[in-house]
């Protein structure tokens, strides 16, 4: 069974746009914790919402480590 592309457009129902949001949110940063463990590397996710709200993720505790190593 092989999924339909989904095409890429603003989610225009406020409700709903919160909702894909959430649970894309929790994905990535799943599978950035995933590749940090599988892979040994050093992953650093910032992702910010409309509302401006912060969510982070980092495999070094000191994210600003890795940040600078730019």
């Amino acid at each position: 069974m092989v999924r339909g592309r989904v095409e890429l457009k603003r989610i225009e129902n406020k409700i709903n746009r919160q909702v894909s949001f959430a649970k894309r949110r929790s994905g990535l940063l799943k599978k950035a914790r995933e590749l940090s463990v599988l892979c040994d590397a050093e992953i650093a996710v910032i992702v910010f919402s409309s509302r401006g709200k912060l969510f982070e993720f980092s495999s070094n505790p000191n994210i600003l480590v890795g940040i600078q190593r730019l």
